[in-house]
C-alpha cells in the first residue's frame, strides 16, 4: 500500500513500530520518525478526504433520487387541482340523485292522485283482493283489475288498474338502495355501514329494484 492510500491505522502502526524500535535501541533516523509522523497526519487526511468525497456523493445521489420523485409525482398529479373532476363528478352525481328522487315522487303522487280519484269514484279498495277472494266477490262494485289497495288501517299506497299493480315507492327507499348497491360493488364498509340499519338496500329493497337488477344480471 502507497503513503497516498495507507490507512491511518497502519500509518499509526508503523509510527509505533518505529518508536518501540529507538527505544529498543535500533537504528532510526530523525527523518524516518518525522516522515512516520507525517505518513499518520497525510493517512488521517486523506481518509477524512475519502469520507467528505463519499458523504457529497451521497448526498448528490439521495437529491437525485428525490427530485426524480417530484418529477414522478408531479406528472402523476399534473399541474392542475386534481379534485376538479371529483367535484364535477359529485354534481353529475347529486344531479342524477335528484332525477331519481323526483322520478319517484312523481310516480308516487301519481299513485296516491289515482287512489283519491278511485276514491271519489265510489270505487271500493281492498286489502290483499287475491287472499280474500271469497270474501271480495261479495263487495258490491268490486272490480279486480281496478282498485286501490289499503293496508289493516293505513291509508292506501297502492293500485291495479287496468290489471296492472302501482305501488308507491318512497324515495327514501330508493336513494339508501342506490347507497347500498354501490357499497356492494366497491365491497365498501363505510358506504355499507351508512346504509346498514336504515331502510334501503339492506333487508328492504324495493321489489321494482330487485327485478331490474336481476334483469341486469343475466
Amino acid at each position: 500500500m502507497s503513503d497516498t492510500t495507507i490507512s491511518p491505522d497502519a500509518a499509526v502502526e508503523q509510527l509505533q513500530a518505529l518508536e518501540q524500535a529507538i527505544e529498543d535501541g535500533q537504528q532510526v533516523t530523525p527523518a524516518e520518525l518525522e516522515a512516520a509522523h507525517a505518513a499518520v497526519k497525510h493517512a488521517n487526511l486523506f481518509e477524512r478526504g475519502r469520507r467528505k468525497r463519499a458523504e457529497r456523493a451521497a448526498a448528490k445521489a439521495a437529491a437525485k433520487v428525490r427530485e426524480q420523485a417530484k418529477a414522478d409525482a408531479a406528472k402523476l398529479l399534473g399541474d392542475g387541482d386534481t379534485t376538479t373532476a371529483i367535484l364535477t363528478a359529485f354534481d353529475q352525481a347529486r344531479a342524477a340523485v335528484e332525477n331519481l328522487v323526483a322520478a319517484v315522487e312523481d310516480h308516487d303522487a301519481k299513485v296516491q292522485q289515482a287512489v283519491q280519484v278511485l276514491a271519489a269514484g265510489g270505487v271500493p279498495e281492498w286489502f290483499n283482493a287475491a287472499a280474500f277472494a271469497d270474501v271480495v266477490a261479495s263487495v258490491e262494485h268490486f272490480d279486480p283489475n281496478n282498485h286501490a289497495i289499503g293496508s289493516m288501517g293505513v291509508p292506501a299506497s297502492s293500485v291495479v288498474s287496468n290489471g296492472v299493480r302501482h305501488s308507491s315507492q318512497d324515495s327514501d327507499v330508493w336513494v339508501r338502495s342506490l347507497l347500498g348497491k354501490i357499497a356492494d360493488d366497491h365491497d365498501s364498509y363505510t358506504l355499507r355501514e351508512a346504509s346498514e340499519g336504515l331502510r334501503g338496500w339492506f333487508g328492504y329493497a324495493p321489489t321494482l329494484l330487485k327485478d331490474h337488477l336481476a334483469a341486469q344480471a343475466k
